[in-house]
């Protein structure tokens, strides 16, 4: 395929005493885990969790969750919330001819064709082999969601076809430390700034990101701030020069995602961009002071420097849970302008939501 084929969100809401027995209020845990566990034992998909579709519910006032085994309900949450797939239902117990009858009705809709796609239905005496009928649904809502869902044994044959799809926005910061090459002190006969420069810089800012959009391989795109408090150490003299400068940067590329485990993942990137800025250096105590516009010295210069950047990453993500995940690694940029290149390598830090 052109594209990877997304994983589908699956939203699986909680299986309701319809008639509000409370010696069968144990049964809404057991039917609703029977049906995950077996789900997840025979599919791959993203399953959204518990506190988040109950904070939506509240959101988007769908409030009487009483009211979440129909259709409506479970469809008009799926599409609040963009999911894919939801599964929703409710049981009774009714007596018959002296016999207490389980009865549980399971629901599984196609929210983007706004579809129904199986009705499973079970009654069941409530003693005796219930928990193994209760088995026997959620082997018969697997058999319905095989028409949906990618199988595990080919999600593993065609793994490079399949992708989370994941758009995430991450925000991120970037300490950069070390200078790797290029001009590390202001020379008063060459006034370009470089990002070498700088004893300290630090940026700030957003990654918007599509991972695994063909294949292995995501794009990305990122703004951030860029700035620096410290001063410049001077060519010329033991003086340093107090700066304080402040800068865009934007940049964008592609990347690949490497799992090291179901919540551990490697992520290296490339990407190209541009940086401007402004910077205000103090020259008052340097000794030899620039002249402004009408001849005059001057305290001061203002400089604008700007100029293209390649950036070559390497971060490490962990989820800690469906969405939300943190991230660190390294990163290289390298700085162009008409007076040569520079190189820095900074230690990244974010933290990032899924959705």
């Amino acid at each position: 395929p052109t594209h990877a084929e997304a994983l589908k969100k699956v939203l699986i809401l909680d299986v309701i005493n319809l008639d509000k027995e409370q010696n069968f209020e144990y049964l809404v845990g057991s039917i609703t885990d029977a049906l995950k566990e077996n789900l997840k034992q025979n599919f791959v998909y993203v399953e959204t969790p518990k506190e988040e579709w109950q904070k939506a519910a509240v959101a988007n006032d769908l409030v009487f969750t009483d009211e979440s085994h129909t259709r409506t309900y479970s469809l008009d949450l799926g599409i609040a919330m963009r999911q894919d797939i939801t599964i929703s239902g409710g049981f009774k117990v009714r007596t018959r001819r002296g016999t207490q009858l389980l009865e549980v009705t399971i629901f599984l809709i196609d929210v983007k064709s706004r579809r129904l796609i199986d009705t499973i239905a079970m009654e069941t005496p409530t003693s005796g082999e219930m928990f193994s009928k209760i088995n026997k649904l959620a082997d018969q809502l697997s058999i319905a969601a095989a028409k949906v869902l990618p199988g595990k044994d080919d999600y593993e044959k065609n793994k490079s076809d399949f992708g989370g799809g994941d758009r995430s926005l991450t925000i991120t910061t970037r300490t950069k430390p070390l200078t790797v090459f290029g001009l590390r002190k202001f020379d008063e006969t060459d006034q370009l700034l470089r990002p070498s420069q700088y004893n300290l810089s630090l940026e700030a800012g957003a990654r918007y990101e599509i991972n695994n959009f063909w294949r292995r391989y995501g794009v990305w795109g990122q703004g951030a701030l860029f700035f620096s408090p410290l001063a410049l150490d001077s060519a010329q003299r033991t003086q340093t020069i107090s700066n304080f400068t402040l800068g865009l940067i934007a940049v964008g590329g592609a990347s690949m995602v490497f799992d090291l485990s179901r919540k551990l993942h490697v992520v290296p990137r490339v990407g190209v961009g541009y940086m401007i800025g402004y910077a205000k250096l103090d020259l008052s105590n340097y000794g030899k002071q620039a002249f402004d516009s009408s001849g005059n010295l001057s305290s001061s210069v203002n400089a604008i420097f700007f100029g293209p950047l390649v950036v070559l990453s390497g971060d490490v993500q962990y989820d800690l849970n469906a969405r939300l995940f943190l991230e660190g690694g390294l990163s290289l940029q390298t700085f162009f302008n008409s007076k040569g290149v520079s190189m820095t390598a900074g230690v990244n830090l974010g933290t990032g939501w899924r959705f």
